[in-house]
C-alpha cells in the first residue's frame, strides 16, 4: 500500500513537472513533445501487436517491437508536424467544448464538442504559433494544477475526471477549493502564453 502511495505521489511529481516545462517552453520544444507522444504512441500500438501474436512468454520479441514502432511513431509525428499542429488544435477547441457544456455527456454536448474540436484544429493549421503556445500553455498549467490536486487530496475523489479535461462538474464537488483550481489552472495557462510569447519574440521565432 505504501509503496504504491509512493508512486502515486511520483506521478504527480512529474505531472507538475513536465507542466512546467511544458507550460512555459511547449512552443520552443514542440517538436521533442511530439516526437516523445510519436515513441510512446508507436510502442504502444506496436507492442500489443506482438503481445497478441507472441504471447507473454516472448517478453524479448514483445520489449523489441515496442521499441521499433516507437521510433517510427516518434519519425512519423515528427514528419507528420501539421498533424500533431492540428491534433493540439483540436484538443484545445475540445477542452473549450467541455467547459462550455459543463462537461455533460449528451447528444448535444458530445456534438457542440467536436464541432469546436475540428474548428479547433482547423484554425491551428492557419494559426500555428498562437494555437501551439495557447494549448501548450494550457495544457502544462492544467498538469500542474492537477499534479497539486493529487498531492492535497490524495487522488480521491472528482480529482481523476479532472486529469482529463478541466471542468467545472468535476471540480464542483470539491466546493471552494475546486473553484480555486479552476482559477489557478487560467492564470497559470495566461502566464505561460504571455512568457512563451516573450520568449520567442527576444529570439524571433
Amino acid at each position: 500500500m505504501e509503496l504504491g502511495r509512493g508512486v502515486f505521489y511520483l506521478v504527480a511529481l512529474a505531472s507538475v513537472g513536465l507542466g512546467v516545462v511544458y507550460c512555459f517552453f511547449g512552443y520552443r520544444i514542440f517538436k521533442i513533445i511530439l516526437g516523445i507522444l510519436g515513441f510512446i504512441l508507436g510502442a504502444s500500438v506496436a507492442a500489443e501487436i506482438a503481445l497478441g501474436m507472441f504471447g507473454r512468454g516472448q517478453q524479448i520479441i514483445v520489449i523489441l517491437a515496442g521499441l521499433m514502432g516507437g521510433v517510427i511513431g516518434a519519425v512519423l509525428m515528427v514528419a507528420l508536424y501539421f498533424v500533431g499542429v492540428f491534433l493540439l488544435g483540436a484538443w484545445l477547441g475540445s477542452l473549450l467544448g467541455v467547459l462550455l457544456t459543463g462537461g455533460g455527456r449528451g447528444t448535444l454536448e458530445t456534438i457542440i464538442v467536436l464541432v469546436l474540436a475540428v474548428a479547433g484544429g482547423v484554425i491551428a493549421l492557419v494559426l500555428q504559433k498562437w494555437m501551439i503556445i495557447i494549448s501548450t500553455s494550457l495544457s502544462g498549467a492544467w498538469g500542474i494544477v492537477s499534479g497539486v490536486l493529487q498531492f492535497i487530496t490524495g487522488g480521491f475523489g472528482p480529482v481523476r475526471p479532472f486529469q482529463y479535461h478541466p471542468n467545472l462538474r468535476a471540480l464542483r464537488p470539491l466546493g471552494v477549493r475546486g473553484y480555486v483550481a479552476l482559477l489557478c489552472w487560467l492564470l497559470l495557462g495566461i502566464a505561460g502564453v504571455v512568457v512563451q510569447y516573450k520568449i520567442t519574440g527576444e529570439k524571433g521565432e
